[in-house]
């Protein structure tokens, strides 16, 4: 059924009709129908639909769609997907893919991939793979296990 909001502006119920918020920007229901925010940036639902933020970067859901955080750096989800932080470097997930810190340092996960860690020493998981240790020189352990 439609519904207008004390400021006259239409909405609609939760079965995916459209309804508009006291900006008077579009919104829609969860069932991956687009809605807007305060702002009039784009939305949409958890089914990979696209969303904006209040800054109107480009949000994606869980489902390996890109998404942009308030800086405008790309994020992508758990599967393995790119995502970027806050400075722009490169972030990636825990099946294997690289990643990077916040000081741009190259990480990877713990299924013996490399990564390194804000420094830019090199680390290893614990199968075995080489770690270099960042504190009292360098200590390489070939055990997959730093001391």
């Amino acid at each position: 059924k439609e519904y207008r909001n004390v400021d006259g502006e239409e909405y609609r119920n939760v079965d995916g009709e459209e309804y508009r918020n006291v900006d008077g920007e579009e919104y829609r229901n969860v069932d991956g129908e687009e809605y807007r925010n305060v702002d009039g940036e784009e939305y949409r639902n958890v089914d990979g639909e696209e969303y904006r933020n209040v800054d109107g970067e480009e949000y994606r859901n869980v489902d390996g769609e890109e998404y942009r955080n308030v800086d405008g750096e790309e994020y992508r989800n758990v599967d393995g997907e790119e995502y970027r932080n806050v400075d722009g470097e490169e972030y990636r997930n825990v099946d294997g893919k690289e990643y990077r810190n916040v000081d741009g340092k190259e990480y990877k996960n713990v299924d013996g991939k490399e990564y390194r860690n804000v420094d830019g020493k090199e680390y290893r998981n614990v199968d075995g793979k080489q770690l270099i240790v960042t504190y009292g020189g360098l200590l390489t352990v070939n055990d997959g296990w730093y001391r």
